[in-house]
């Protein structure tokens, strides 16, 4: 019999609740201690905060048993991405950056599996292994390396934030 699959969720809250309710349509047990889980999912909008989950004396590198995998949903750089990889295939721990980006920002739910674009990057096993979860969170794209993964998420924002612009009318002021 194939052991349950254990999963635990750290960070932004709105994104825990999306990262859980995905790892339970795929049959995942949550657990309270990152210690018990295979799969630990993160997210934090910020790097500083990224940096200390993982890195800390009490972070997740430190925490996890061998072999789990950890998938980072977060916007990070691509310098942070290559450096977690590299920690994690030296400590025999399976990493994904996945960051996660919404499609529609005025959709009517705008979390919705299908308003959510997750960028896969890692290497191409792990990937793979995991893949059925990062579907659940949203439509999945590939990328051969974790640092391609969050460049293709600072280009996905840049272009958003391009279109929101353009979407504002101005209204030229008149001096008389």
């Amino acid at each position: 019999m194939a052991r349950q699959m254990t999963f635990y969720v750290e960070g932004n809250e709105t994104i825990a609740y999306l990262a859980a309710r995905a790892a339970r349509k795929q049959g995942m047990r949550q657990v309270r201690s990152v210690e018990d889980a295979n799969v630990v999912l993160t997210y934090y909008p910020d790097e500083p905060d990224l940096e200390d989950a993982y890195f800390d004396s009490e972070g997740l590198v430190q925490l996890v048993g061998p072999q789990t995998f950890l998938v980072d949903l977060s916007p990070a750089s691509p310098h942070f991405a290559h450096e977690l990889f590299a920690v994690a295939a030296v400590s025999d721990l399976h990493f994904v950056a996945a960051p996660i980006a919404v499609l529609d920002q005025v959709a009517e739910d705008v979390f919705a599996p299908e308003n959510l674009l997750v960028l896969a990057g890692g290497d191409a096993r792990d990937v793979e292994a995991i893949r059925p979860l990062l579907e659940a969170i949203g439509e999945v794209r590939v990328f051969a390396e974790a640092g391609q993964a969050q460049m293709a998420r600072a280009a996905h924002t840049i272009g958003q934030t391009a279109r929101l612009i353009s979407a504002i009318q101005w209204t030229p002021w008149v001096v008389t």
